[in-house]
């Protein structure tokens, strides 16, 4: 097995995208587990044949309300948090990746506001071009990168495997069908 540092390497499509991923999955997983608890509370109080009870179910429409405004809050606030405190959400972490400024400084609260609006409006509002420009950017950034001065970048040292027998072929070789090397 080989170590490569890949430290401050632009990050590529893929691990962003897992990232992101990862992240999702997070955000959902702490939504659902904190909807799901509350609402067995609440259940349970309302059940209850007091007058606690009773006021909990006159105001059971601003619980639900106050519940889905904290659930469109948490991602900006997740984002913006982790970006500005550490440059880094947990999934970006899970991937090596880190989000730093052009000069490889720490990223602004500001920049972080600024990143998250433009990412939530130019990735679904340009179909997911402004996304996919990191596949044709020298610095791999997609559009929100480009507009709020940041890059991601790698964050640390690879492990890669020797023994996957991968077959080596050169760089720019035209290769004919009988240099391939054959499946068994």
């Amino acid at each position: 097995m080989t170590s490569r540092s890949y430290e401050g390497e632009y990050a590529g499509f893929v691990s962003r995208l897992a990232a992101l991923a990862i992240d999702i999955l997070l955000m959902t997983i702490t939504t659902v587990t904190v909807t799901g608890i509350s609402s067995l509370i609440l259940a349970f109080f309302i059940n209850q044949p007091t007058q606690f009870g009773e006021q909990i179910l006159h105001i059971q429409d601003e619980l639900v309300m106050l519940g889905t405004a904290l659930a469109f809050l948490f991602p900006p606030v997740y984002f913006i948090a982790f970006w500005t405190l550490f440059g880094q959400t947990i999934g970006k972490a899970i991937m090596g990746l880190r989000i730093v400024r052009r000069d490889g400084g720490r990223v602004s609260v500001f920049q972080a506001a600024t990143r998250w609006m433009l990412f939530t409006i130019l990735v679904p509002g340009t179909l997911f071009v402004g996304a996919f420009w990191v596949l044709l950017d020298n610095r791999r950034r997609a559009f929100h990168d480009m507009l709020s001065g940041t890059v991601v970048v790698y964050s640390g040292t690879f492990r890669l495997h020797d023994d996957l027998n991968v077959p080596k072929i050169k760089p720019n070789h035209l290769t004919r069908r009988e240099d391939l090397p054959r499946l068994r």
